[in-house]
């Protein structure tokens, strides 16, 4: 079994949607402005089908998709570099080619290195950091090339009189995650985010104490060459728990809140301490979890 590491990450595309229609023509501005966002689209799709391909397949099948990836974003970049400037604005189309250029670059290098890293077999602490500080690379690169793009489309919208607007990104954290319970149990919520957060920090040893004695004892996980299963993240809630199912349920996202998430944890009481009664050992990895559903929520 392959660590559960999150591709949330490559789905943080930002774009803004205005009533896409493709054309070879563009009668006006919004046209122009929506020819560009179907190419990124096409491109965000294809990624959608890399993550899918990092969660369950072997290397070749995601060779296979980055290569696909790859053919999409050529094909994108051929189809913006030759659109005509409009109004005499170039910016905001040579600013979709440089973002697309960076899509292209980093399925050649940081995704290719990844998904070597996600099916590999060594699982050790130094090469979970390593994918962790891979993800927060691209992070941090894609930053740069996000805001020069929706700056200029924005500049292009003002220059054109017309509006861009994010619909999507418009909905508050209420619209996508429900607010937390406020009458759940004090102590079932500070296990949770003490769970949560050593997670967020990949701290295995804090992790490992959050979890049943009693189960740890019957798998004979008493030594310390097991790791915790996790997901990467940038932000969790601690939402609610059913006393009548002794499951509790925490929503976990992305940096941009693109891809909400959620886990249900079965908690257990033994000998008047509360512990997450794990769902899974298989391959030295413990599944903390009894359920985890990614992207339940996208924006």
């Amino acid at each position: 079994m392959r660590i559960k590491v999150s591709i949330c990450f490559l789905l943080c595309l930002v774009w803004s949607l205005n009533g896409i229609a493709q054309q070879s023509e563009f009668k006006d501005a919004v046209s122009y402005n929506d020819y560009i966002v179907v190419e990124q689209m096409k491109i965000a799709d294809a990624i959608n089908q890399v993550a899918a391909t990092f969660e369950t397949g072997t290397q070749t099948d995601i060779n296979a998709k980055l290569d696909e990836l790859v053919a999409q974003i050529d094909k994108s970049i051929t189809a913006v570099r030759a659109m005509p400037e409009y109004n005499g604005n170039k910016a905001f189309r040579d600013a979709a080619v440089d973002l697309f250029l960076f899509y292209r670059k980093i399925a050649q290098n940081e995704y290719k290195e990844l998904s070597t890293l996600i099916t590999g077999t060594d699982y050790s602490d130094e090469i979970l950091k390593k994918m962790s500080d891979l993800i927060t690379k691209i992070t941090e690169d894609e930053k740069p090339y996000d805001y020069k793009f929706l700056t200029e489309q924005d500049n292009f919208a003002k220059q054109n009189n017309f509006q861009v607007v994010p619909q999507d990104l418009e909905k508050s954290d209420k619209d996508i995650i429900p607010p937390k319970d406020e009458n759940m149990d004090k102590n079932i919520r500070d296990l949770l985010e003490t769970f949560m957060n050593a997670m967020l920090t990949l701290d295995q040893e804090t992790m490992k104490k959050c979890i049943s004695p009693v189960y740890l004892k019957n798998e004979a996980l008493t030594g310390k060459s097991w790791k915790m299963n996790y997901f990467s993240m940038d932000g969790f809630l601690v939402q609610s728990y059913n006393a009548n199912s002794s499951i509790a349920m925490v929503y976990y996202w992305d940096k941009e809140k693109t891809c909400i998430s959620r886990f249900q944890f079965l908690i257990v009481n033994e000998e008047g301490q509360i512990f997450i009664e794990p769902s899974r050992f298989e391959d030295n990895y413990l599944d903390p979890w009894q359920v985890v559903q990614t992207c339940i929520n996208n924006r």
